[in-house]
């Protein structure tokens, strides 16, 4: 932890700036990775669309996607991805009603495009908690309106 926080080495500050630079090395990579797993998910037989092939690419590509959805449907399937993206589109749909408070969701949205975040341990419960949080107390809101106007 030291090598990369220490005073006297400006790693951190590099790749910070460097997540600006979209001809950096890290990006052309990334987007080699995200080209790599959709060529090979068009080799997937029809159980492995439905149902995924666990960590198979991540092995025969030598990384992880780099993409949040990629990554879902190439280890869980169609059937992963629905179960993983169905609470996040009931909140995206909250979004378009309550868009000042909940821009920060489609923010979140948009980062899992370009990382594996929200599917580890400490990034997943956060991302969720958020996502079951603007669930919840929105839905709880439309009801409290309904009851109001009607």
């Amino acid at each position: 932890m030291l090598k990369y926080f220490d005073d006297d080495n400006i790693y951190m500050l590099y790749r910070i700036l460097s997540s600006f630079d979209f001809s950096s090395s890290s990006h052309v990579e990334r987007v080699l990775f995200w080209s790599g797993y959709i060529n090979e998910l068009d080799n997937y037989s029809f159980n492995q669309w439905l149902f995924g092939a666990g960590t198979y690419l991540n092995f025969l590509l030598g990384n992880g996607s780099e993409n949040t959805y990629l990554m879902v449907l190439s280890q869980s399937g169609l059937i992963g991805l629905f179960i993983f993206g169905f609470p996040l589109l009931l909140a995206l749909i909250m979004f378009f009603r309550y868009p000042r408070e909940l821009y920060p969701l489609v923010l979140m949205l948009l980062f899992l495009n370009v990382g594996r975040i929200g599917v580890g341990w400490a990034d997943g419960i956060l991302m969720w908690c958020y996502v079951i949080g603007v669930i919840y107390s929105r839905s709880t809101m439309i009801n409290r309106e309904n009851k109001l106007s009607g």
